[in-house]
């Protein structure tokens, strides 16, 4: 049976992981080129082996940069078994644009395993791993582990929904339905009740809404540098010798600033004349109160919460090649859009390798574009993040090789 024929039959999980660590395997141990058209790979139980050749895989297995025009390159390799994988894993043909992730047709894979599948279905070669090692130790790790126990279904991974039904609950949807006679009974009593309640309120006259009562007006009140003279009473006027009520003698109060206190009421008139104090003229001026303005407060931004801790797990490949560029899987947590990439050495500064670019993919998986010259010094090397703060994360090491 070949491999085109496998995929169209329903595996357990534990075989289709089997598949494709063998297939991965295959692959990355042979230095020769490979015939990856699934109808020539061969399947032995759980196990892929691909046939030796140059035919130029066909169809959706084709890497884009061949179905361009372009010549091959190492990482067109890297496109075709991923997308066997995609389809071994997930029991699903693969689209190429817009079409589902692997996460999301097996939620039970690891997420390193899926996120490993996708970096080499990038369409630019550039950003696809140059070789599967880093993919087939997911898959190693994965099925030591006894992992992927859940069945992928046709629709994509999800299991299928068991039904509920029981024979009471057979027994009721079977049942008579009921009679619509009483329902629409009801609905017409119900209308004509909801007509003859909006008649008896359009009868109604609409009374004008009551004016709001007006504002008191409050006596004015004028601070005077001097002590006010009190104004005599009509009685005190009367005791003074040669006074009489009659003659409407003026008192000193005419001779000041006449405003009158909210506490002084007026005298009533004596023998059918006005008071003294009722001749007085009262402006009546509003009280102007001056408010302290008061400035508004201001909104404090609640406190931002702290970001989680990144930190480097892994950086695929671990070996790199002189005189070339390289593209580099950086695997981890917490990772966010403004780390930056940063190359080290123990003691001694970096020469020869630096960071052309470098494109964040989510919080695991960080692709970086490394320039390693020709003239660059073997050995070890180290690898951290640098956040917009400064702050950096641990290093992990690879090498550089001849």
């Amino acid at each position: 049976m070949n491999l085109a024929d496998w995929l169209q039959g329903d595996h357990e999980p534990s075989e289709r992981l089997k598949a494709a660590e063998t297939l991965c395997r295959a692959v990355s141990d042979s230095g020769r080129s490979l015939d990856l058209d699934p109808a020539h790979i061969q399947m032995s139980g759980d196990e892929c082996r691909p046939s030796e050749g140059k035919a130029v895989p066909s169809g959706r297995y084709r890497p884009p940069e061949m179905a361009q025009g372009g010549p091959p390159v190492p990482q067109s390799q890297v496109f075709t078994v991923g997308v066997l994988c995609f389809e071994i894993l997930s029991g699903r043909a693969f689209e190429s644009r817009g079409g589902p992730l692997l996460r999301d047709q097996r939620p039970d894979l690891p997420r390193d395993v899926s996120d490993a599948v996708q970096a080499c279905l990038e369409m630019d070669a550039e950003w696809r791993p140059k070789d599967l090692s880093y993919l087939l130790g997911q898959l190693e790790g994965l099925a030591a582990t006894g992992g992927g126990s859940s069945k992928p279904s046709s629709r994509g991974g999800r299991p299928a929904a068991v039904s509920s039904a029981t024979p009471v609950n057979r027994a009721r949807r079977e049942g008579p339905a009921p009679r619509p006679w009483p329902l629409l009974a009801f609905a017409l009593v119900a209308l004509a009740v909801s007509v003859g309640i909006a008649f008896m309120r359009l009868r109604q006259p609409i009374e004008p809404p009551a004016l709001p009562p007006a504002p008191p007006t409050t006596a004015p009140v004028t601070t005077l540098a001097a002590v006010a003279t009190p104004i005599p009473s009509p009685s005190a006027v009367a005791a003074r010798p040669g006074a009489s009520p009659g003659r409407g003698t003026p008192t000193p109060a005419a001779a000041v600033s006449a405003v009158p206190s909210p506490s002084v009421r007026p005298t009533a008139a004596v023998a059918g004349r006005p008071s003294p104090a009722a001749s007085v003229p009262v402006a009546a001026a509003p009280v102007a109160t001056l408010a302290a303005a008061t400035p508004a407060p201001v909104a404090t931004p609640p406190p931002a919460e702290p970001a989680a801790p990144a930190a480097v797990t892994n950086v695929s490949p671990p070996l790199l090649k002189r005189g070339a560029n390289v593209l580099v899987d950086v695997h981890g947590v917490g990772f966010r859009n403004d780390h930056q990439a940063r190359i080290s050495r123990p003691k001694e500064a970096v020469k020869g390798v630096e960071v052309m670019r470098q494109r964040y993919v989510n919080a695991t998986l960080l692709q970086v574009l490394l320039h390693v010259d020709a003239g660059a010094p073997t050995g070890g090397y180290f690898l951290s993040l640098v956040d917009g703060t400064g702050a950096a994360t641990n290093a992990r090491p690879f090498e550089v090789g001849k």
